[in-house]
């Protein structure tokens, strides 16, 4: 099965709605704390794949931001979290279904390695669920925002070699130069 082929038959059992009705403050309080936590997760990953030192101010600001959003998801779920629910006009809303899906499929794999670090064996079966579960929610952005798996896929590459002319340099990835990252992409995007 190719790709396209994918697509098709992934968005065939997408949930559709008109628009995102939704407590706005939870969803913003929400996202801005998984936004905190996740650039200090990035951080994590830079330390121990490519020897990145921490930065203790970002580190610092991001448990800050981070606090202060689960403090306001708290006031807005006490308050009744679907008292204040309102259409969020602005947001795509298979745009945002992908998107969130993305990012909850991608703590159901957290939740993974939250089990391996207590001790337990890898569940194999349950991380490639998520891994693939991934790539259908990828199916309805990229479908959404007329993208091309293929022309996606080969992007990625030119950017990696972009970045990493010969292979995986530490230095390089600390290092990157993301204007000519960012033309490799942007080219992409006018192609499609």
């Amino acid at each position: 099965m190719n790709l396209d082929e994918y697509t098709k038959l992934a968005i065939r059992t997408e949930s559709q709605i008109e628009t995102v009705t939704v407590n706005r403050e939870l969803l913003e309080a929400t996202i801005n704390g998984m936004a905190a936590f996740g650039q200090i997760l990035d951080q994590i990953k830079k330390h121990v794949y490519y020897g990145k030192a921490y930065n203790i101010d970002e580190l610092s600001q991001c448990l800050e931001t981070g606090a202060n959003s689960i403090s306001a998801a708290t006031i807005a779920t006490v308050n009744n979290p679907g008292e204040n629910e309102c259409d969020v006009h602005e947001l795509n809303t298979r745009v945002f279904h992908s998107i969130s899906g993305i990012a909850t499929e991608s703590v159901e794999l957290l939740e993974v390695l939250q089990k391996v670090l207590a001790g337990e064996e890898i569940d194999l079966v349950n991380a490639l669920e998520e891994f693939y579960d991934i790539n259908w929610y990828q199916a309805i952005g990229i479908d959404e925002l007329h993208g091309d798996w293929e022309g996606g896929l080969a992007n990625n590459i030119a950017k990696l070699k972009a970045r990493f002319p010969d292979k995986f340099d530490s230095d390089q990835a600390i290092n990157r130069n993301k204007e000519a990252e960012r033309e490799i992409l942007e080219k992409m995007v006018e192609k499609q």
